[in-house]
């Protein structure tokens, strides 16, 4: 008698456990949109910038040597980004009062190689802001 009861309330669990699962499964659907051949959560929106400045964040230790640091770009043209709606949306505001700009972080053993080329990132962070696809990569010379 008691080999049926656990029996049944396995199965009844391993049912429920399934059910509960595939109900998750179709609400994470329901977030998800296709846009250009990809999956974007609904919440967030995609913009492509026209240029994107490229901007270096140098150590502070040591920046009079650091004058010499010039980038091959000082811009990144026909750049996509996607992240938060809010956040595109106030970057698309004229009066929004958000810039955004790409950062080409360097590091003091940098300096020594002379030429790097680094991916950039997008400041300010912290925005949910992303590339689409690879960050980009911009090369700097340092020295004379």
């Amino acid at each position: 008698m008691w080999g049926k009861v656990r029996t049944f309330g396995l199965v009844t669990l391993v049912t429920v456990l399934i059910w509960v699962w595939a109900d998750a499964e179709t609400q994470r659907g329901d977030l998800l949109r296709p846009v250009d051949g990809r999956m974007v959560a609904v919440d967030e929106a995609e913009l492509t910038l026209d240029a994107l400045p490229v901007m270096i964040a140098l150590p502070a230790a040591g920046a009079a040597e650091w004058q010499r640091a010039s980038p091959h770009t000082t811009e990144l043209n026909r750049i996509t980004i996607v992240g938060p709606r809010s956040v595109i949306e106030r970057l698309q505001d004229p009066h929004g009062g958000l810039r955004l700009a790409a950062i080409l972080t360097l590091k003091r053993e940098d300096w020594q190689a002379g030429t790097v080329s680094k991916n950039v990132e997008l400041s300010p962070g912290g925005l949910g802001l992303r590339f689409v696809g690879p960050a980009p990569m911009v090369r700097v010379t340092i020295g004379p």
